[in-house]
């Protein structure tokens, strides 16, 4: 039988590209393990949907600082989403609520002239709801009032006449959401950052 002898330099070669992969393999192995868990949309989940087992997948992603911003740990279930969340979409913490009677949320339409909310408004973004006491001659009546704060921005038509802005807001804010449309104009002001 024919043996084959290695140099020695062959050997010390193959001993190196042995070690370099082992040492490759960790490292990839152990930057695997050191990501951050989150949740990722299975389906498109439009604004309004309550979360089901099957709605949600965890998986590891290396997100770095901005981990906290989203859902990780227990199964958000009997939650209801805020926003819609496309399929693959990690879950923003800001983009569900706890499905119970005290935080209830309804999705309402809005008309509000363009020069009476931020240029920059985006899906997703909180907002405070302004009314101004008007007349019906358009004569302003009084103070501008605080009707609903951190209102979130479920969808937005800025082609639209007056600006259509559809926002969800807890259930025992409706009525006065809805009075005050009647009462004046409404302006949304935004927070710095998309808060």
């Amino acid at each position: 039988m024919f043996k084959r002898k290695f140099s020695r330099s062959s050997r010390n070669k193959i001993i190196a590209i042995t070690i370099s992969t082992i040492i490759s393999i960790t490292l990839f192995l152990i930057r695997m393990s050191s990501g951050s868990l989150v949740w990722t949309a299975t389906r498109d989940l439009p604004s309004g949907t309550t979360l089901s087992s099957g709605d949600l997948t965890l998986k590891r992603v290396s997100l770095g600082s901005t981990a906290s911003k989203y859902l990780g740990g227990s199964r958000p279930s009997n939650w209801i989403t805020l926003v819609d969340i496309h399929s693959g979409e990690f879950l923003p913490s800001k983009s569900v609520v706890k499905d119970d009677s005290s935080s209830l949320r309804r999705i309402m339409a809005l008309s509000v002239e363009s020069n009476h909310m931020p240029l920059n408004l985006n899906v997703g973004q909180a907002v405070d709801v302004y009314v101004t006491p008007m007349s019906s001659q358009n004569d302003v009546m009084g103070l501008p009032e605080i009707v609903v704060e951190k209102a979130i921005v479920t969808s937005l038509d800025r082609k639209a006449i007056n600006g259509g802005v559809s926002i969800s807001v807890l259930d025992n804010q409706v009525s006065s959401l809805v009075e005050a449309t009647q009462r004046g104009h409404l302006d949304l002001v935004g927070y710095p950052n998309g808060d």
